[in-house]
């Protein structure tokens, strides 16, 4: 296959040194080239398959003399019958085939001109870890036999196609690729990719400023993507911006499914086909890298359902500005007559909106502050949950209008046209103004009289109004005027200070003067759009209620010692504040032995400041499309040494999954037996591994990068594995009972060896 491939490449116009195929030493005819130097490999028929590698199993011959090129072909040939080749074809469920003998057609040579470049490495034209929109490029000096052996430093980028963000990770020494190598690398690998028909991993080399590609292969480990993940920050990128701490991130999941459910029932009056939705509904958003997205093809699939979908998913695009128009979405057409009752629906409450949003905002103006008084009231973490519960319940039965509403804004403002549009900057009165415009009177009045009993009084008003909004104010995490009114007098003497400094300076108010004569697209419009900002207003005080219930029940856990301060709260999750029944909680609770009504959380407080920490370095990437999980960037850039006493170890995952088991530290892989069970930690691997991977349950290793050995077999093999793990086989020690999760976290010491516990053995469990 690595001939063929060549072959197609080259017939591409792909840049690829010139070379020869052999089936036997005595047909070599090296007039193709003057070079001195050759290249020989292999290129079995099973070898770069879309189903397996062979990754380093057959010899290669590199600077090989021209006059040398026949025995190297022999070598390269009586290869295929090694012992290394027999292990992977029956690791890897291959039939036992007959070892292959030279010039037999099951394994042919390349004879290719040889380079020598100043950098050389591999292209991923998708992250193998299951990241579609991602090219992988990992690079480093001279040859790339050093990369795959793990033998120089390497620099690895992370390079997003949508939005041209990158996240690089250089190894001490390594050099750093040249400016527009990786956009170029990228731009090749896509050409690839559609020449291939297929995600490629692609071997370049760089010599005297020109690009040459010397091979490529399918990607054999990335996961089957039959209805990708598309994680968007469009437009919810002003509501969540930058990380978010894992209470916003559970609270803002909850919102959306309860919202989306209640308004898919309420149009389609179908309980049916809500509960076959339920999958979509709980991923109306999701998070990466800390970061809040639309899961858009979730969205995809509910707007799908509603008449002329085509015409309002455009519309849609439009108004959130949704860069990338493709729609992913696997939803297949409801029943006709569902059909019918959504189109009916949704007429009808178009026809009542502006009445039905009134309404709401009537019913949530009164509703507030008789919500504030009962979390007041609430003394215990039992009845602040069911505060917690009643508060989204209560939001989620009525809030669901607010979705019709949009729909209506954004129709009438695309049948505005243009000139419509340019006037929509005109609405008067608008909610989202009225902080504003009262921020400006208070700090007239401060200026006026300080701190006064007026001032005062006018103050505490301005906190009760309006203390709630402020920038950020849907992150729990956020200090708001309410939490921290220190935050208000702060900026009422700073723009005090202004004033004095610039008295001629425009003092902040507001110019609501709004045009009479709109046309009736227009009015209609603009209604939407000052309805939608009064929703939003009293979204950010119920908002502000959840704020207060998690920060009271931050007061009790503190009090408790149960969490260093109160705002660590927000470093947990709902079900650990309120208590859940997710399962897989549960399990993973019970094997960490932390199943308690009075669990202390310190410790995992402290882990997750420390992932945040690092969430918070990586790129807001805009767009993330996955084959089949949500998968994090987190700690591909940590260099972090342990010391003896760790209980973390941090470095890159390079295959993805999770295990626990024994700590099996291999130096020497011929003097190792049995690995059933077991977490292999090593310094590096080589090819000849496969053998002893094969009933390990994952493998850590001291070094190694995306595409070395390690991470190829790990990979094909299915064993979660990291490597850059600094210290490993310093640090661990035989017996030693570890967690390895390559999508959470660093691997965890569950205990010593030796160590008495009662945490019940599961080796291997994955």
């Amino acid at each position: 296959m690595k001939a063929k491939n060549l072959k197609k490449l080259q017939k591409n116009g792909i840049c690829v040194p010139e070379f020869i195929v052999v089936e036997s030493d005595r047909e070599i005819d090296l007039s193709f080239s003057d070079s001195a130097l050759f290249a020989v490999r292999s290129s079995a028929e099973a070898e770069d398959s879309a189903d397996r590698s062979f990754a380093g199993q057959f010899e290669t011959m590199l600077n090989v003399p021209r006059e040398e090129v026949p025995e190297a072909v022999r070598k390269v040939l009586q290869s295929a019958g090694q012992e290394n080749v027999r292990a992977y074809r029956e690791t890897v469920g291959q039939e036992k085939p007959e070892a292959a003998k030279p010039g037999t057609p099951g394994i042919r040579v390349i004879i290719q001109r040889m380079l020598t470049p100043e950098l050389s490495g591999v292209v991923f034209t998708a992250n193998p870890a299951g990241i579609l929109n991602e090219t992988v490029v990992t690079a480093g000096a001279g040859l790339g036999e050093g990369i795959v052996r793990d033998e120089v430093p390497v620099t690895t980028c992370y390079y997003n196609r949508d939005d041209g963000r990158s996240l690089l990770v250089q190894d001490h020494g390594a050099p750093k690729p040249p400016e527009g190598l990786v956009e170029e690398l990228s731009k090749q690998g896509q050409r690839i990719e559609e020449i291939l028909g297929c995600p490629a991993d692609v071997e370049f080399a760089v010599e005297n400023g020109t690009l040459w590609i010397l091979q490529a292969r399918p990607i054999t480990t990335l996961p089957k993507a039959t209805s990708p993940i598309v994680l968007d920050s469009s437009n919810i990128v002003e509501s969540y911006p930058g990380v978010s701490l894992p209470v916003t991130q559970d609270f803002a999941k909850d919102i959306y499914y309860h919202v989306f459910r209640n308004c898919l029932l309420r149009l389609s009056k179908d309980p049916t086909l809500v509960q076959s939705m339920d999958e979509n509904l709980r991923h109306m958003v999701d998070t990466a890298n800390g970061r809040i997205y639309y899961r858009i093809s979730s969205w995809y699939d509910i707007l799908k359902l509603l008449p002329f979908s085509k015409k309002i998913i455009e519309i849609w695009q439009n108004s959130l500005g949704v860069k990338n128009r493709l729609v992913v979405s696997d939803q297949v057409q409801p029943r006709f007559w569902t059909k019918c009752r959504i189109l009916l629906s949704v007429c009808r409450y178009l026809l009542t909106c502006p009445k039905d949003m009134r309404e709401l905002n009537t019913y949530f103006s009164g509703r507030i502050g008789l919500l504030r008084e009962e979390v007041a009231e609430a003394t215990d973490l039992p009845a602040l949950g069911a505060l917690y519960q009643k508060l989204l319940l209560e939001i989620t039965e009525k809030w669901d209008i607010t979705l019709v509403n949009d729909v209506w804004t954004f129709l009438f403002t695309a049948l505005s046209g243009k000139k419509g549009k340019e006037k929509l900057a005109n609405v008067g009165n608008l909610e989202s103004m009225k902080p504003a415009q009262a921020l400006s009177d208070l700090a007239a009045l401060y200026r006026k009289e300080g701190e006064s009993e007026a001032f005062s009084a006018a103050f505490e008003d301005y906190i009760d109004a309006f203390g709630d909004r402020c920038p950020e104010d849907l992150k729990l995490e956020t200090r708001t005027f309410r939490t921290d009114p220190d935050n208000l007098r702060w900026l009422l003497r700073e723009t005090e200070l202004r004033e004095r400094e610039d008295p001629e300076a425009d003092a902040g108010h507001i110019d609501q003067k709004t045009e009479k004569r709109s046309g009736p697209m227009l009015r209609r419009a603009k209604q939407g759009i000052a309805n939608r900002e009064i929703s939003r207003m009293n979204r950010s005080r119920l908002f502000g209620i959840m704020r207060e219930i998690i920060l009271k029940s931050g007061e009790i856990l503190a009090r408790e010692q149960r969490i260093s301060e109160t705002r660590d709260v927000m470093y947990l999750r709902l079900s650990e504040i309120f208590g859940g029944t997710d399962q897989e909680q549960v399990l993973e609770a019970e094997r960490q032995q932390e199943v308690s009504a009075d669990r202390d959380f310190r410790v995992l407080v402290e882990e997750r400041k420390k992932l945040i920490a690092q969430e918070k370095e990586l790129p807001a990437f805009e767009r993330l499309v996955f084959a089949k999980n949500v998968v994090d960037h987190r700690e591909r850039g940590v260099r972090k040494e342990g010391s003896a006493d760790s209980k973390e170890l941090f470095g890159t995952p390079v295959s993805f999954g999770k295990a626990e088991g024994e700590v099996l530290i291999v130096r020497d892989p011929k003097a190792v037996s049995d690995t059933t069970g077991k977490i292999l930690v090593t310094v590096s691997t080589d090819p000849g591994w496969v053998h002893i991977l094969r009933d390990a349950a994952g493998i850590i290793a001291e070094r190694g990068s995306i595409l070395s050995h390690t991470a190829i077999i790990a990979r094909e093999l299915k064993k979660p594995s990291r490597v850059t793990v600094s210290g490993a086989t310093v640090i661990l020690r035989d017996g030693d009972y570890v967690q390895l999760d390559t999508e959470a976290g660093a691997v965890r010491v569950l205990y010593r060896a030796g160590q008495a516990g009662s945490l019940k053995k599961t080796a291997g469990r994955s």
